[in-house]
């Protein structure tokens, strides 16, 4: 539930970003973040109010975003992955291998 949440606020900041046509410091931020970039970019490529830098800058930022959490994701199946009988906590698996 928490991740549509975030999906979802995102999505519709991205449309109401688009709509206002807006290019304060929160529509750059959002850009710039990997959560909603992907909902914001689209419309302000569209717009062409967009500068090359932002477009490789966001790019980059979720590259390193899905390493990351592809690491973790890695680490914590490899954690949980003997203890099918019992469940694990968030923590104890941060303990042991994070």
């Amino acid at each position: 539930m928490p991740v549509m949440l975030i999906s979802l606020i995102s999505f519709y900041f991205g449309y109401v970003a688009a709509v206002s046509g807006s290019d304060g410091l929160l529509t750059k931020i959002a850009m710039l973040l990997p959560f909603s970039s992907p909902f914001i970019m689209p419309f302000k490529l569209l717009n062409g109010s967009v500068a090359t830098v932002d477009i490789i800058l966001s790019i980059v930022l979720l590259i390193i975003l899905i390493i990351i959490f592809a690491y973790i994701s890695i680490r914590i199946y490899s954690a949980s992955v003997l203890n099918y009988g019992k469940k694990q906590k968030l923590w104890a698996l941060y303990k042991t291998k994070l």
